[in-house]
C-alpha cells in the first residue's frame, strides 16, 4: 500500500519521535502486567535545541535530527539513515545521585523508542549508538545528558514524502 503524504518521510518520523516521547507517562502502562510501567514522564518534549526558558520542569527534552545520508538502492528507492540527537535537562533534588537519575533517563527513553522500531511502518530500524552525560558538579541543580541513535528508513527516488 503506498503511503502519500505531503511531509517528506524524515520529517514524518521525526514527528512520531516526538509524539512517542510525548506520550511516555509514568506508570504507563498498567493494563499489562507484562510490561514494566514507566519511571518518569517528560514534562516537556521540543523539537529544537533548549533555549534560556527551557528551565523549570524536572524532565526535559528536545529532539534534534542531524545529518543525513543517503545510498541510492536499486532504483525508484534511495536507502537513508538520519543522526537523531535527544538532549535531555533534567532536575536533581536532593539525595539523588545525578549520574544513577541520568542513566535511568537514557534506559526509559531508548526502550520506548524501541517499543515500535518502525514508527508505524515509516522506519526500518532505529539504532542507539552512543550517550553522553555533562555534570559539572554534584552541586548542579540541572544535569545535561544526549542520546545519538540513527534511524534507517527509505523513500522514493523521485519523491522524499513517498515512503516506499
Amino acid at each position: 500500500m503506498t503511503n502519500f503524504s505531503v511531509l517528506p518521510v524524515r520529517e514524518q518520523i521525526m514527528d512520531a519521535v516526538k509524539e512517542r516521547l510525548e506520550s511516555m507517562k509514568k506508570n504507563l502502562p498498567t493494563d499489562d502486567p507484562n510490561v514494566r510501567p514507566y519511571a518518569f514522564g517528560f514534562d516537556h518534549v521540543q523539537r529544537q535545541p533548549f533555549t534560556s526558558a527551557s528551565r523549570g520542569k524536572e524532565y526535559i527534552c528536545a529532539i534534534i535530527d542531524n545529518n543525513e545520508f543517503k545510498e541510492p538502492d536499486t532504483d525508484p528507492v534511495v536507502r537513508s539513515t538520519i543522526n537523531v540527537i535527544i538532549e535531555f535537562l533534567v532536575l536533581v533534588k536532593s539525595k539523588e545521585n545525578p549520574t544513577t537519575k541520568m542513566n535511568l533517563v537514557f534506559a526509559e527513553t531508548e526502550r520506548r523508542l524501541k517499543e515500535d522500531r518502525t514508527f508505524g511502518n515509516l522506519a526500518i530500524d532505529i539504532v542507539v549508538t552512543s550517550s553522553e552525560t555533562d555534570i559539572e558538579s554534584d552541586q548542579d541543580k540541572y544535569i545535561e545528558g544526549a542520546l545519538f541513535f540513527d534511524i534507517k528508513y527509505r523513500h522514493n527516488n523521485n519523491d522524499p514524502s513517498l515512503r516506499v
